[in-house]
């Protein structure tokens, strides 16, 4: 968790189910703490916009360029919450908030592995604005495609 697309990946993923009612506690406590962290810490990092549209790419991109802004990309406990609540997500969400995300922003990125995933919804997976090299993606399962 490292780059800062790994940390927008984690809050909007966190954002898009920890509101949801039938969201397990696991997944909202662990939202919800990274929330906390980020109002204290970083005030200027308002999640309400990403919260209400997390699919928007504006949003996502307002909140990248927050967290630029105030630096809270270098941050290794924010980089820690992010990781937690990525765990949370994949072993509490229910299958209806089941996907598999992997997005590449505005990098070069070279020897990328990912494979064996599987959604009972769907997985997408995007290059976007960046150049890559030597990226295999495998071994990739949905149960119904949108």
């Amino acid at each position: 968790m490292e780059t800062l697309t790994a940390l927008v990946s984690a809050i909007v993923a966190g954002a898009s189910v920890a509101l949801k009612e039938t969201t397990s506690t696991a997944i909202k406590e662990s939202y919800q703490t990274l929330k906390a962290y980020l109002a204290t810490k970083y005030p200027a990092v308002n999640l309400a916009n990403i919260e209400k549209k997390p699919e928007s790419e504006a949003k996502q991109e307002s909140l990248t360029e927050d967290l630029v802004d105030d630096r809270a990309h270098q941050d290794p406990q924010l980089a820690q919450l992010c990781i937690q609540l990525k765990q949370a997500l994949k072993q509490h969400a229910t299958p209806e908030q089941s996907k598999a995300i992997v997005a590449v922003t505005d990098s070069i990125v070279g020897n990328v592995t990912i494979g064996k995933i599987s959604a009972d919804h769907h997985a997408e997976f995007s290059i976007k604005d960046g150049s890559a090299q030597d990226i295999k993606i495998a071994e990739v399962s949905a149960s119904q495609k949108y």
